[in-house]
């Protein structure tokens, strides 16, 4: 099992409410038991769930095993929804099967970004598609902690009315006594594909309007795929479009990201290194120079060779009037200090978390900036070996970077 403090049941649920019972039933004598529960379903779920009071059950079988109950607010519906954001009354349909795995993915992909919470996932309810998607999306971003289970059930006991075996005679509608059914817990073993994950960070990205990232079901596959053959990467460049892209994504990058990572990038590409990171700071540096350059290739301005921190101001005005917004703290602090290391440091911070938007594991280790060591480029992926000392770089090889 696991020895963290707070655990969360995920379950898929159909037109059978009682997979949640028997789960929970099954979960009783391990530690820690579930203090929230996660239902993914449609509409027609809900309303099962609902209409049998599901939330009465559970704390009654709580009581009767002198276990933590629930409230309303611990419980989490999830339904899943399509495109335009309705609710799914089931799932029948090839785009409504595709919408359920994005929802999926999304979801459980939230649920594992948080450190102090396991997961145990079930796959007993629900239609067939919805139990494999749900095992198989787990598996993607399951971490040692967590586990995927199914339960097993007494022979004749898979009928309306039973939820659990009760302590106590519970005579059934078939006949049949509750206290005698036996539920039992089978775990199941699983490939953890994301080890390459969590080296790169949060699982859940957040852009910079606090949107919670959603890579669809496909996408994420891509992406995982793509960690897994670095040598597919490709990183473009296009500098009439003010666009980077990582193989076909594009990323999301302020008009300061961009700049910044373009100049590594500029440099990558022809297998040279960036500046030091203890070298900016020192005035009117040439790295501080080339960002406002690029700054003002953004927005069409010309410095007519002359020094590019001799006309910050009119750098601004062009920008805002070609509607590119650069913070006035950063001008401030360059126009002060040169391009410093506590602006470069927020740079690839955000530039990283943009690469997590459309990357996993070994490719946002590859695509971030990385302080790297000043050795020669490798015919492979991994061309620059990462240290706590160095020049800035891209870690890819130079000829999957292209400049257009």
């Amino acid at each position: 099992m696991n020895n963290l403090s707070k655990k969360t049941l995920v379950t898929v649920l159909g037109s059978s409410p009682a997979v949640i019972t028997e789960t929970l039933y099954a979960l009783k004598d391990t530690t820690p038991f579930p203090n929230v529960l996660c239902v993914f379903t449609t509409t027609h779920g809900k309303k099962s769930f609902e209409d049998n009071d599901i939330l009465n059950v559970i704390n009654k079988l709580c009581i009767e095993y002198g276990l933590n109950t629930f409230t309303p607010e611990s419980i989490n519906i999830h339904v899943v929804t399509d495109i335009n954001g309705d609710a799914l009354p089931d799932l029948r349909t090839e785009s409504d099967q595709e919408a359920m795995a994005n929802f999926i993915t999304h979801e459980i992909r939230q649920l594992t970004s948080d450190p102090d919470t396991s997961i145990h996932a079930s796959i007993a309810g629900g239609r067939k598609s919805m139990s494999f998607y749900m095992g198989y999306i787990f598996s993607m971003f399951a971490r040692p902690s967590d586990e995927l289970s199914h339960v097993l059930v007494s022979s004749g006991y898979e009928v309306p009315g039973f939820y659990y075996p009760t302590k106590n005679s519970f005579i059934l509608d078939s006949g049949l006594d509750a206290k005698d059914a036996k539920v039992e817990l089978a775990l199941i073993p699983f490939i953890r594909l994301n080890t390459g994950l969590q080296s790169s960070g949060d699982l859940l990205v957040i852009d910079d309007n606090k949107n919670p990232n959603k890579l669809s079901y496909s996408e994420s596959i891509a992406a995982y795929q793509l960690s897994l053959n670095p040598q597919d990467i490709r990183i473009v460049l296009n500098t009439q479009k003010h666009e980077i892209s990582i193989n076909d994504k594009k990323l999301e990058l302020s008009a300061s990201g961009y700049a910044f990572y373009r100049m590594v990038l500029e440099d990558s590409s022809k297998d040279q290194l960036s500046m030091m990171r203890s070298e900016l700071g020192e005035g009117k540096c040439t790295a501080g120079s080339r960002f406002l350059e690029i700054l003002a290739d953004m927005c069409q301005y010309d410095f007519k060779g002359e020094v590019p921190f001799d006309y910050i101001d009119e750098l601004k005005d062009q920008l805002n009037r070609t509607n590119i917004a650069v913070d006035q703290k950063t001008f401030n602090s360059i126009e002060e200090k040169g391009l410093n290391s506590t602006i470069t440091d927020r740079l690839i911070t955000n530039s990283k978390s943009s690469i997590q938007n459309i990357c996993f594991g070994n490719s946002v280790d590859l695509c971030k900036i990385s302080i790297v060591k000043e050795d020669k480029a490798k015919d492979e992926p991994d061309a620059r070996t990462a240290t706590k000392s160095g020049h800035y770089a891209i870690r890819l090889n130079p000829n999957q970077i292209s400049i257009i």
